[in-house]
């Protein structure tokens, strides 16, 4: 179900990016300190930084995204040691038994 959604929204982001450069046709030369661009539709840059800053953004937060899934390890980690030595240190059903 999670894959269906995701799978709309980015239909969705994709339909609305296409109008977007559709309506916004008019040619804009870019200059980014010394380089310039050839000029392309209005739409086309918006839709370039747009994807741009996404593709920053989830690069920036992947450090972010591997530190979290480390700890998570590290405290299964701890975790399943110690439920072994208290499983170790806890009398077993059949010696309690006798």
């Amino acid at each position: 179900m999670r894959g269906l959604l995701s799978l709309l929204v980015v239909i969705v982001v994709l339909g609305v990016g296409v109008a977007f450069a559709l309506d916004n046709t008019e040619q804009v030369a870019m200059k980014l300190f010394a380089l310039q661009l050839a000029p392309r539709s209005l739409g086309i840059w918006v839709l370039a930084a747009f994807l741009f800053g996404s593709l920053f953004g989830l690069l920036c937060s992947a450090g972010l995204f591997l530190r979290v899934k480390k700890s998570e390890y590290s405290v299964k980690r701890k975790l399943a040691q110690s439920e072994k030595e208290l499983d170790h240190l806890r009398p077993s059903k059949e010696n309690a038994q006798t």
